[in-house]
């Protein structure tokens, strides 16, 4: 089994020779080749010589999901890996961020990423210092079921966490937010903090 997975993914301008098992993508009848969503076949095997990018017929060639989905590595961004959670029903729970500086594109609130699903985001635990792992803006929480953990919160326009919704945040650093840390909004919304540290907000 080969299984293939994040964004750098590409298999093109290959088929030079004309045989029956020239092709991008293509199997034995005993092995298969796995695409890790949010890729595709068509994403990551294109531009082979005479069309020929993925075998259709013997070849098993299989889009599978993770649970996990990571930042840089699977999607470049933080607001496309959450989107691909969305869109996944479920079978992907978890948004993985690697080290360095992963900004929030702006929405409706700032630079607010706004869940509206359960969702765990954290950073990668191979990254022992959390303070290299940055999350440039914040996050609106409406969903049930999310949890962040083991990242740096810098730079929201509003607050560094907004919920809405009962979430837990565990080992966070969170600071030079335009409002406050972490704020809760509505007698039902309960905030969950283990090692929580808040600086340079209002």
């Amino acid at each position: 089994t080969i299984i293939l997975r994040g964004s750098g993914t590409l298999i093109t301008d290959n088929c030079y020779q004309k045989s029956e098992l020239s092709y991008g993508l293509v199997t034995d009848p005993s092995s298969k080749i796995q695409i890790v969503k949010p890729l595709t076949k068509e994403d990551i095997s294109k531009g082979n010589k005479r069309g020929r990018n993925w075998h259709s017929e013997s070849s098993i060639i299989e889009e599978i999901y993770s649970k996990n989905i990571r930042v840089p590595e699977d999607c470049p961004t933080i607001n496309e890996a959450y989107a691909s959670i969305e869109q996944s029903n479920g079978n992907l729970t978890t948004i993985v961020l690697g080290p360095g500086e992963h900004a929030v594109e702006g929405g409706k609130y700032g630079n607010y990423l706004e869940i509206n699903c359960p969702v765990k985001i954290v950073g990668d635990p191979k990254v022992l210092d959390k303070s290299k792992i940055i999350v440039k803006g914040g996050f609106q929480i409406t969903a049930y079921g999310v949890h962040v953990e083991h990242l740096t919160i810098r730079g929201s326009t509003y607050s560094g966490v907004s919920g809405k919704s009962s979430c837990t945040l565990t080992d966070l650093i969170i600071g030079q937010c335009g409002m406050y840390g972490v704020e809760a909004y509505g007698s039902d919304a309960v905030l969950n903090c283990l090692n929580i540290m808040v600086s340079k907000s209002i």
